[in-house]
């Protein structure tokens, strides 16, 4: 999700940052709204090398959601 990526940047981006949470059972749409950005694998966190956070956004998703005001 969009701040779990935004947070890992910047956990790597700090040399004393040696521990780094996130929700492992959030919110269903919270996942699906986003992807990518970062991955831990064998409590090693890895940040992408795309641009930006380095995740990629479903519009439909998030063109469904949005609500005229």
């Amino acid at each position: 999700t969009i701040l779990a990526a935004a947070s890992a940047h910047f956990a790597i981006a700090c040399p004393i940052t040696s521990i780094f949470e996130y929700p492992a059972a959030s919110n269903p749409a919270f996942r699906a709204l986003a992807s990518g950005g970062f991955t831990i694998a064998e409590g090693d966190l890895s940040v992408s090398d795309g641009p930006g956070l380095g995740i990629e956004l479903d519009d439909e998703l998030i063109e469904r959601c949005v609500t005229e005001l």
